[in-house]
């Protein structure tokens, strides 16, 4: 199983996120609103701030057999292998754990 960490790529989060949902999580994250608030190999774990919302989401992804997988509080779900779509949470997090 690779590090979950390796299955993250800008090409991966385009595939799995929509272009709004791409948007708004890089704005998360270009904004300081995202973090990756345990990184091991497995499994990244993550924080948003929503201003707006006035809401915290936290996120998990994990690495399988499978690929990548994504759970998010705002209740995003997902995997590479079953062809779900990305939250904006899960690009920011993801968008954090490269940096």
């Amino acid at each position: 199983m690779q590090p979950a960490r390796t299955l993250i790529d800008n090409n991966t989060l385009r595939t799995h996120a929509s272009t709004q949902d791409m948007q708004q999580g890089q704005e998360y994250f270009s904004q300081n609103q995202a973090r990756a608030t345990h990184i091991e190999d497995a499994r990244i774990d993550g924080q948003i701030a929503d201003p707006t919302l006035q809401q915290t989401y936290n996120t998990v992804l994990a690495s399988s057999a499978f690929g990548l997988s994504w759970q998010c509080t705002c209740g995003s779900t997902g995997s590479t292998s079953g062809g779900s779509r990305m939250c904006s949470h899960v690009v920011a997090t993801a968008l954090a754990a490269q940096h």
